[in-house]
């Protein structure tokens, strides 16, 4: 049996904080991670890295999450990325118009069961993820 390819997570977000902690989860869910500082570099990362799954923050400066979603929704290179939102609403309530875009939502800040139980939902983790 051949070992199983580790899932590549795109990960946008303006805060070098969160970045350094939800890519430490990702290790440990057995996850590679490529991250990046803003929406417009994630939709190139996206297009040229092809991740299984991309986690955005909502709130970014110049393209915003939604944004980014919407873009990465109407690329066909990346319409079909599971797209996880980050979100530091207590009592997230996407946009109508995010409906569609993104395939579920976390508030930050994201606990490891929580990441794992939503990316485990969308993709295949190494191992189930332990």
């Amino acid at each position: 049996m051949g070992e199983q390819k580790r899932p590549l997570i795109l990960h946008a977000d303006d805060s070098a904080f969160i970045i350094m902690t939800i890519r430490a989860m990702l290790e440990q869910l057995g996850c590679d991670c490529v991250s990046a500082p803003n929406g417009q570099e994630a939709l190139r990362m996206a297009r040229t890295q092809k991740p299984d799954a991309i986690l955005l923050d909502a709130m970014m400066p110049a393209l915003d999450g939604y944004q980014t979603a919407a873009a990465l929704r109407a690329d066909g290179a990346t319409q079909n990325i599971p797209i996880l939102m980050l979100t530091g609403s207590a009592a997230p309530k996407p946009p109508a118009q995010a409906c569609g875009w993104v395939n579920d939502f976390l508030v930050k800040p994201v606990r490891f069961d929580s990441l794992k139980a939503a990316l485990g939902a969308l993709i295949k983790l190494p191992g189930g993820g332990q």
